[in-house]
């Protein structure tokens, strides 16, 4: 298959590509990213960041804002709010 690839596209990475579950059902694709170059061809500094949530909140609500929670469905799957909840 590797020829039959090459034949066609010549700048080509094979690597492992497999898949891990969700935790809130479904899965996830994965691949090793340092085998296929991504990585190496990657500027990946605009997403690296540092969990404020606590500060951030403590700002708005200092600035008039308030908080509702309402529809928390798997919310802490997507809003990680404190790092000893995230388990659960």
């Amino acid at each position: 298959m590797a020829r039959a690839v090459r034949g066609i596209y010549t700048p080509t990475a094979i690597f492992p590509y497999g898949a891990a579950p969700k935790s809130n059902g479904g899965t996830r694709a994965l691949s090793d990213h340092k085998k296929t170059g991504l990585n190496a061809a990657s500027d990946l500094e605009p997403f690296k960041h540092k969990i404020l949530s606590y500060s951030e909140i403590a700002w708005f609500f200092g600035t008039n804002y308030f908080m509702r929670v309402s529809d928390v469905a798997d919310a802490f799957a997507h809003l990680p709010i404190a790092p000893e909840l995230w388990p659960f």
